[in-house]
């Protein structure tokens, strides 16, 4: 990378950080807010900021100066990785800036540099404007294009330099990736997923970058990021010592990824057989390695086993209107075509295989008391051998319908009064839909401890024998917080 543009005498850059914030990221939040607040404190003032965070979608923050961008920064995690998309949204503001005229400031937007940091922690899985086949060939296109304008003038006029940063977990082969995207390799590093390697990626790898782009020594970047200190020590010498394990962690990766991209279930249990041969030969041959990968890709795997299997059922679930009977058999024939050792642990499968027809008896009963408008077809949807949660999915999905909110947990009753503070509802409308899934939710109250206050009736020994008791503690906590805003 050649020396930026000097203005007025010292060296002016527009700073731009696309941070991934996809699901794998979960657990660090605290972490990155407070790593990131820091790098603010230690950018020149005069700098202007941008934030695109993105999962599978993408948000962006306005141009700020360090201490308000981070006054305003908030990280929450979201899902997939759209990776293209958010580089494609970073370079689309950043010439739009550079197309207006010099702030009241006096920052030359159109003349000064760019310095783009990219963070990640896994592959492109999620882009709508840059899908495959051809998304990742399109924004390679754009960033090259974006790194010649920095080449050339417009109007007699010097652009500005823009410079590309990629920060890539440890278990991604960043050479490649960034060779694929148009990105020097000298301007790659890595970094451990945990919260010190979170804090190195800022507070180390971009203050770097800046502080070198200051400095007119960006060429010695790689250096400086190698002897930033982790644990201790110094990260380039952790990434040579465990070199040989990295072969082994993006073989895993990739892996994983596939699982992802699976179109059936047959495909999937193959590539999670594989992969989980492969995780358990590395936690072995790594003798622990620090942060410890195998923990991570163990709990990454029984995710996307559960997700796959969830989405199984789903597929079932649509056709729940056609018979709860003909449903049952239809579990039942496709449960069974699932290897043994695929579900071996996994409480969920493990429920369907024992206790079924008891799971199966309650619903009917519950069915009986409640029609199928109070328990929508979705009540098979997901997890259905622990019926409370089933039951509680109906409601939180009668929440996303009603309020078009998404990804509503029926765990987190907090997350969702977050979330109801955001939407462009009235006090009244707030106040009419809460009602309706008030009244929907203690009317399955009612149901369930009528029906877990017969079990216990010592002349209903069959009732007790066919079917569960049912916990409702979270039906419960909700209908606290839905009686809060239906009164």
């Amino acid at each position: 990378m050649a020396a930026g543009t000097i203005i007025n005498g010292k060296r002016n850059a527009m700073i731009v950080f696309i941070i991934d914030k996809s699901g794998s990221m979960s657990g660090f939040e605290f972490a990155l807010s407070h790593s990131f607040t820091t790098l603010m404190s230690k950018i020149p003032k005069e700098f202007p900021i941008l934030i695109i965070l993105f999962d599978s979608n993408i948000s962006k923050s306005a141009w700020q100066t360090p201490l308000e961008t981070a006054r305003n920064f908030n990280y929450q995690i979201g899902d997939y990785t759209a990776l293209y998309d958010a580089i494609y949204e970073a370079i689309s503001e950043v010439n739009k800036k550079k197309d207006q005229k010099t702030t009241a400031t006096g920052f030359d937007y159109a003349k000064s540099d760019v310095l783009y940091f990219i963070i990640t922690d896994g592959y492109e899985n999620a882009s709508k404007k840059f899908p495959p086949p051809d998304g990742l060939t399109r924004i390679a296109a754009q960033i090259r294009t974006e790194i010649k304008k920095g080449e050339i003038k417009k109007d007699g006029i010097k652009r500005g330099k823009r410079h590309f940063f990629l920060i890539a977990d440890f278990c991604i082969d960043h050479i490649e990736v960034a060779k694929s995207l148009g990105i020097h390799s000298q301007y790659c590093q890595l970094f451990p997923r945990d919260a010190d390697g979170i804090r190195m990626v800022f507070e180390g790898f971009a203050y770097q970058g800046i502080d070198c782009y200051c400095k007119n020594t960006l060429h010695n970047w790689q250096e400086k990021t190698r002897a930033t200190t982790y644990k201790g020590e110094e990260w380039g010498n952790i990434v040579d010592e465990f070199e040989f394990a990295r072969d082994d962690l993006i073989a895993i990766s990739e892996t994983l990824h596939k699982l992802e991209k699976a179109k059936d279930i047959k495909t999937f249990f193959e590539n999670y057989n594989t992969a989980n041969i492969m995780i358990g030969k590395f936690e072995i041959n790594s003798g622990g390695f620090i942060p410890d990968y195998a923990c991570f890709f163990k709990d990454e795997l029984n995710r996307l086993k559960h997700m796959a299997i969830s989405e199984q059922l789903n597929v079932l679930g649509e056709s729940f209107t056609k018979g709860i009977s003909k449903m049952t058999a239809e579990i039942k024939k496709n449960i069974k075509k699932i290897p043994e050792s695929a579900y071996n642990g996994c409480p969920y499968i493990n429920h369907f295989h024992t206790e079924f027809d008891i799971h199966e008896g309650t619903l009917k009963v519950i069915e009986a008391e409640c029609g199928e408008s109070l328990i929508e077809p979705y009540r098979i949807a997901k997890y259905m051998p622990i019926l409370h949660q089933t039951l509680m999915l109906g409601i939180t999905l009668r929440i996303n319908k009603l309020f078009q909110i998404e990804n509503i947990d029926w765990q987190d009753t907090a997350g969702f009064e977050k979330k109801l503070k955001l939407t462009s509802f009235s006090d009244s409308e707030i106040k009419t839909k809460t009602s309706e899934i008030y009244r929907v939710a203690s009317k399955l109250q009612f149901i369930c401890n009528k029906h877990n206050k017969a079990r216990t009736n010592p002349q209903n020994k069959a009732r007790r024998k066919e079917t569960v008791y049912l916990d409702i503690k979270e039906l419960e906590d909700w209908i606290t917080i839905l009686k809060k805003y239906a009164s």
